[in-house]
């Protein structure tokens, strides 16, 4: 068993092992800002790539924000986390072929919701958190 010290890279990293921490690991995160669009009672539509680990969604719109799963360099098998960091709701869409929810997930303040990739669609992996 070696070490490989700090690996950067890129794109990806394919190892033929298991790869262990032995301290902590991080994915880095992407910031999401979602505007106000001043359309009383009407949400903010924001398209989120496919191509991160991690997004923090910064929902700027006191009508909401309404996410949609896009699937642009997504992986078979990665795992995103969405995770809301304001007070107004970001509710991600369950579209059908898309992103197979169990039903759309209403977001607020610090909840988070995680996906897996299976091959051609988002799928959830747990229930969003309520916190």
């Amino acid at each position: 068993v070696g070490s490989a010290g700090d690996i950067t890279t890129a794109r990806h990293a394919h190892f033929t092992g298991a790869l262990h921490a032995q301290t902590s690991f991080a994915l880095g995160a992407h910031m999401v800002t979602v505007a106000n669009n001043t359309v009383g009672a009407s949400a903010n539509t924001e398209i989120l790539a496919g191509n991160r680990s991690l997004y923090f969604v910064d929902c700027n719109d006191p009508d909401g924000c309404t996410i949609t799963m896009g699937e642009t360099n997504a992986s078979a098998g990665q795992i995103m986390f969405i995770l809301n960091t304001t007070g107004n709701t970001s509710t991600i869409s369950d579209t059908a072929g898309v992103a197979e929810l169990s039903g759309n997930a209403a977001l607020g303040a610090w909840d988070e919701i995680i996906l897996k990739y299976s091959n051609n669609r988002w799928t959830q992996c747990a229930p969003e958190s309520d916190n």
